[in-house]
């Protein structure tokens, strides 16, 4: 449909789509987002230049304190850093971790074993998606507090993304700094998802 359509009566068949607003005049259009908002199951922390789509992370951590690994060093190949690169490290851990013996949960798994918001695809954050959630943290934190969750903590948080064998990506934040880690350190987790 080209130009724009007034819409007297919207129906519950016809407003399926949370990305679909009804304007002032009676127009549809896609939402845009801004971070902060608190939408799509999270905070918006990144938004695309369209502002349609982007990135939320859960209004908490998903653990307090959690190991990288699943009780053995392995090269797991989630070397992805980029913004979604989080979505392909968190199968490639998963796949690779879930296939040891041991019984104990590890990052990649607890972020996409939670389902918030009516959402189930969280995955645990690539370097620099972690990195975009830091430069948003005053208003992440300003927002997860007004609807009931709680602020980052000053201490490492997991990234999806691995250094090596031994050792992954995690970012502190309690000043931003980026380095590496090793996979049985436990520090704290956000989850994030796309949309």
């Amino acid at each position: 449909v080209e130009g724009k359509a007034k819409i007297s009566v919207m129906d519950t068949v016809t407003d399926v789509s949370t990305n679909v607003v009804r304007q002032s005049d009676g127009t549809l259009a896609l939402r845009q987002y801004k971070v902060g908002d608190f939408a799509q199951g999270g905070i918006v922390f990144w938004v695309d230049e369209s502002g349609e789509h982007g990135l939320v992370c859960d209004t908490a951590d998903a653990s307090a304190g959690i190991t990288w690994r699943n009780g053995v060093d392995k090269l797991t190949n989630a070397s992805g850093d980029g913004v979604k690169a989080g979505i392909m490290n968190t199968m490639l851990i998963i796949a690779q971790q879930s296939s040891d013996t041991f019984p104990a949960s590890f990052a990649a798994l607890s972020c996409a074993d939670l389902v918030r918001g009516d959402y189930g695809d969280w995955y645990l954050p690539s370097k620099v998606e972690l990195d975009k959630m830091y430069g948003s943290k005053t208003i992440i934190d300003s927002t997860a507090l007004s609807v009931g969750g709680s602020a980052f903590v000053s201490n490492n948080y997991w990234s999806s993304t691995e250094s090596n064998t031994f050792d992954a990506h995690a970012q502190f934040f309690g000043d931003g700094f980026q380095g590496t880690g090793k996979k049985d350190l436990v520090f704290p987790i956000r989850a994030i998802r796309a949309f």
